[in-house]
């Protein structure tokens, strides 16, 4: 299997860095990974969470109701702006987080011209592809913010 070669090679190289894997925590139990990250179509998060109780499970949530409803270690709430795909994408918006007392991270759409209005919404931080480029600039942005 390409996933488990590629995660042991992974594991291999980063020995002391979180790594999570997609969906596949036979995978990551076997080679030693930290955790996964699932979401509504996987195996139910506390089925998860009593059978590999060692792995950090994280879950892509597109709602507050769904991190109310689930007590995964983590979550990704998304899509918070508008980001471009295959498929239509219905932005939920900035939405305020911080009296879940939940470990969330913004996803989607996030942007240099939009990451301040994720400030003191009670994020845990942010995760994203798109923004790598202006991570310098975002940087200096939250820092000037702080």
């Amino acid at each position: 299997n390409i996933i488990l070669t590629l995660s042991k090679k992974l594991r291999t190289i980063l020995k002391d860095k979180l790594i999570i894997l997609s969906e596949r925590a036979d995978i990551a139990t076997i080679a030693k990974l930290d955790g996964i990250h699932v979401g509504n179509r996987s195996l139910p998060v506390d089925i998860l969470k009593k059978k590999f109780n060692h792995l950090t499970i994280g879950y892509s949530a597109h709602g507050i109701e769904e991190i109310k409803e689930i007590e995964a270690d983590y979550f990704t709430l998304s899509p918070i702006f508008f980001t471009k795909k295959e498929h239509p994408v219905n932005p939920i918006g900035v939405v305020d987080v911080s009296k879940l007392n939940k470990k969330i991270y913004a996803l989607g759409g996030i942007n240099k011209e939009n990451i301040l209005n994720l400030l003191n919404k009670g994020y845990k931080g942010v995760a994203g592809i798109s923004f790598l480029k202006d991570l310098p600039h975002i940087r200096k942005l939250i820092c000037s913010a702080n």
